[in-house]
């Protein structure tokens, strides 16, 4: 036979040049690099998707933890001084920013806990000092703890002069002696004194503005927290 071979009315070298024709090599890969381009798209956006929602959670873990201790440090505080107050000779002050309470309270306290204690001719601890937790009316508002040592004059303290230094503390006339931040993220702090179950219940509400992952918008991280304390020297009730 001369020519091209046929097998079974089938032209081999005809089949073989169509197989390897420039055209059809180059749509086989152009789609090829389309479908690869396409699953590379996803892949790549399943992983950013990944990425940013770990950011996010880790972002907002983050936040609420350090809210958690800060709240932690403020309770640790609270417990040791009002703990060992008087609940009596302590004051508050009720104050209102856009609705929220941003409340003071004074502490009576002793500077020195050693034995012999000073005491009063009530058998009273001798109050020598004041310490004040004030949440300020910025947004949002710092809670500061502030320690006043009055002249000796004023020794031992009555609830008069707890109540003069809190207003001189108040409204900036006096300066404390230490002062302390301990958080910058307060949007509520309530106090409430109760004479007849001696215990003061502290609301506290902590706010952090975290990043959501919906557009790059700030979403806030709130903490929430209650705790009663119940001091130890509050007798006899006068």
């Amino acid at each position: 036979m001369s020519g091209t071979k046929k097998l079974f009315g089938y032209d081999k070298a005809s089949n073989w040049r169509r197989a390897a024709s420039p055209r059809s090599r180059l749509g086989l890969a152009l789609a090829e690099l389309l479908v690869s381009m396409t699953i590379f798209s996803l892949v790549v956006g399943l992983c950013f998707y990944a990425a940013s929602a770990g950011f996010r959670i880790f972002a907002h873990t983050t936040s609420r933890q350090s809210l958690q201790r800060e709240a932690r440090a403020i309770f640790a505080w609270l417990q040791r001084d009002m703990g060992l107050s008087n609940l009596v000779r302590c004051r508050t002050n009720e104050r209102t920013v856009d609705g929220q309470r941003r409340d003071a309270v004074a502490v009576v306290g002793l500077n020195s806990w050693q034995t012999p204690v000073a005491t009063d001719p009530l058998g009273l601890p001798a109050w020598d000092r004041v310490v004040i937790y004030v949440a300020t009316r910025d947004s949002p508002g710092l809670l500061l703890r502030q320690l006043y040592a009055p002249n000796s004059a004023l020794i031992p303290l009555t609830t008069g002069d707890v109540q003069s230094i809190l207003n001189e503390g108040l409204a900036g006339t006096t300066s404390p002696s230490d002062q302390r931040r301990l958080s910058g993220s307060v949007r509520s702090f309530q106090v409430s004194l109760s004479e007849e179950r001696n215990q003061a219940i502290f609301d506290l509400i902590l706010e952090d503005d975290t990043v959501d992952g919906g557009g790059g918008q700030a979403r806030k991280e709130v903490l929430q927290i209650q705790t009663t304390v119940r001091p130890h020297n509050t007798w006899p009730r006068l």
